[in-house]
């Protein structure tokens, strides 16, 4: 299964739709096509084999391309089948298997089963590489020449990117891996990224040489693990590509003669369908939203709290036009480095989108539940007693004013307010 990133990516409220479905590298997406690519695996296998069905679970390699199974060997891989999708609608798929047959061929790419997640599909001991899904057949057994095809264009991506993270030189490296990111359908993205990850600061600063002039689909996807790299450079760069992009934002509202984001992109605007002039700003708002919230992400990673001052500005700017994702994003960074000076945005940021609820924009209590856990102040005692009956993570809020009062009023919010007047003024506990 694959995303294939066509024209624009989803806005930030509709993205947890996206991820339900299924999450890839770069969340930029205009439909969903259940795709079988060679490439997905070119890195990502240990085993590359042509094979044909013993018994029901037992197949014997006819050629190998990759690792050490040979011609001749048998891989028992238990319940494997040949899925086939329905791709004709655009979110729901139906899928059927096709019928293993005694001259059927099957390239498959493998992996150790190991190094997946246990909730994975899995085959014995192995796993399908790639997306889960690499592996292709053919019914003539005089017909498998498409098979070695797609198996050789794999190796060559290997050799070559291979290559290219073998070079001695660091600076020389990192030119040479970033159009990995990239290119080739993305397939080589996760292993690209964490490869740059290693080579560290250099690879950083050659990223904040390239920020300004990247696309909203790449920053989108690359902005949220920048602390990752260790770069001052890197770090400065993301404050001002921030700082930009509030500003274009600014630029195109006075173009509207708006006061919020809401009136240029509508609430329930559908975000799926290919862009139209009427929708450009529109469009352009979305690219922005999905740089502003991966960037704040991003910046609060670096977990330095000399940020502080401006991830609670950027809370309130993002607060004056109704803008969620940095104000979502500012949680995450207040969960990170707690400070008293951000309970007042956290409260205000509730208040606001708690109270004008929209679809694909609401705001959850749990996501306030969660910043306010981590800010083990006295300040805090009335913001989560306002969550003891919240329903999903209620418990979490409870627990919370029971450790820092030491009394466990349970789900009486009255009751906890009123133990904190009673007590803020005490040596210890601040007003």
């Amino acid at each position: 299964m694959r995303l294939i990133h066509e024209h624009r990516r989803p806005a930030i409220g509709d993205l947890g739709v996206f991820l339900l479905l299924f999450l890839s590298q770069l969340p930029c997406v205009a439909k969903i096509v259940f795709r079988r690519d060679p490439l997905d695996a070119a890195l990502d296998s240990t085993a590359i084999v042509i094979m044909h069905q013993q018994s029901r679970d037992a197949f014997q390699v006819d050629e190998g391309f990759l690792g050490d199974i040979g011609k001749g060997q048998t891989l028992l891989l238990p319940g494997f089948s040949l899925v086939v999708w329905d791709e004709s609608t655009i979110i729901c798929c139906s899928e059927r298997i096709e019928p293993i047959q005694s001259n059927t061929r099957i390239l498959v790419f493998l992996k150790p089963a190991s190094t997946v997640p246990a909730h994975q599909q899995r085959y014995g001991e192995w796993a399908v590489a790639g997306l889960g899904n690499c592996y292709f057949w053919s019914h003539d057994p005089g017909d498998i020449a498409p098979l070695r095809e797609k198996a050789e264009q794999a190796l060559v991506l290997r050799s070559s990117w291979e290559a290219a993270r073998n070079l001695p030189d660091k600076q020389r490296r990192v030119e040479a891996l970033w159009p990995y990111l990239w290119d080739h359908n993305d397939c080589c993205y996760k292993q690209t990224e964490a490869t740059l990850q290693e080579i560290g600061a250099v690879a950083g600063d050659y990223i904040a040489g390239r920020l300004e002039g990247m696309s909203y689909r790449q920053k989108d996807v690359f902005l949220c693990n920048f602390a990752e790299y260790g770069s001052d450079r890197l770090h400065a760069e993301l404050i001002l590509e921030l700082k930009r992009q509030q500003q274009q934002f600014e630029v195109m509202l006075r173009s509207h003669g708006a006061a919020t984001r809401d009136e240029i992109d509508p609430p329930g605007r559908n975000h799926y369908y290919p862009p139209r002039p009427e929708n450009a700003d529109a469009d352009r708002i979305s690219g922005i939203s999905g740089v502003l919230y991966q960037g704040f992400i991003g910046l609060g990673r670096f977990r330095d709290r000399n940020d502080l001052p401006f991830i609670r500005e950027a809370a309130v700017w993002g607060l004056k036009y109704r803008f969620r994702q940095p104000d979502d994003a500012a949680l995450a960074a207040f969960t990170l480095m707690p400070d008293r000076q951000n309970l007042p945005l956290i409260e205000s940021i509730w208040k606001q989108y708690s109270s004008r609820q929209f679809a694909g924009n609401k705001i959850q209590a749990y996501e306030i539940i969660q910043a306010l856990s981590a800010h083990r102040f006295p300040e805090a005692i009335p913001l989560m007693a306002r969550f003891v009956n919240a329903g999903f993570m209620q418990d979490v809020a409870r627990q919370f004013l029971a450790e820092m009062t030491g009394v466990n009023l349970g789900g009486n919010e009255r009751g906890w307010r009123d133990w904190y007047e009673s007590h803020r003024r005490e040596p210890g506990v601040r007003n």
